[in-house]
C-alpha cells in the first residue's frame, strides 16, 4: 500500500511524479498580494521534500475577495511573482496550483469589469451534470461531528 504513494499518477492531462499532495494552507503573509522571498523558500522546500502537487493557500481574484495579506491574481501586475513561484517549484519536479478565494458562494465580476455578474453561472449546470445521480449532500451534524461532503447515497 505504501509503495503506491510513491508511484506516478495521471490526473486528467497532468502527470504527477507521486501521490503526495500538499493541500492549501494560508499562513504565509503577503504584502499587497505579492509573492515574497519567504513564499519561494517555503514552497520550493516542500517540492524538494517530495510533494508532487502543491496548492498555495488563499489567492484573491478580485478587489472584494480575501484579506489584504493574501497572495493575489486579481490583475496582471501579480503575474511575474506567481510565474516565478511556479517556475521555482516546477524546477524541483513538482506542480503548483492556486487556491482561488472569492467573495460569497460564486465569484463575481468586479464593478470595473461591468457589474456584479457571476463568473460561474455558465458552468454550474456542467458541474452538476458531472455528479453521479446517486450522490447526495449531507448536512452538518454537530452531535456526530460530520462535516458537509458528497457521499454516495
Amino acid at each position: 500500500m505504501l509503495k503506491m504513494l510513491f508511484t506516478p499518477i495521471q490526473v486528467g492531462k497532468m502527470e504527477l511524479k507521486n501521490r503526495i499532495v500538499m493541500p492549501a494552507m494560508h499562513f504565509l503573509p503577503s504584502w499587497e498580494g505579492k509573492v515574497l522571498p519567504h513564499h519561494l523558500d517555503y514552497f520550493v522546500e516542500r517540492a524538494q521534500g517530495g510533494a508532487a502537487l502543491i496548492i498555495i493557500g488563499g489567492c484573491t481574484i478580485d478587489e472584494s475577495s480575501g484579506a489584504v495579506n493574501m497572495l493575489s491574481a486579481k490583475d496582471d501586475r501579480f503575474i511575474p511573482g506567481l510565474a516565478g513561484l511556479a517556475e521555482a517549484v516546477q524546477a524541483q519536479g513538482a506542480k503548483i496550483a492556486p487556491n482561488f478565494t472569492m467573495r460569497g458562494v460564486t465569484p463575481t465580476r468586479s464593478s470595473w469589469e461591468g457589474g456584479n455578474r457571476s463568473l460561474l453561472r455558465p458552468f454550474v449546470p456542467v458541474l452538476r451534470a458531472k455528479l453521479p445521480a446517486s450522490c447526495r449532500f449531507r448536512r452538518f451534524n454537530r452531535s456526530r461531528g460530520i462535516m458537509p461532503w458528497l457521499r454516495p447515497g
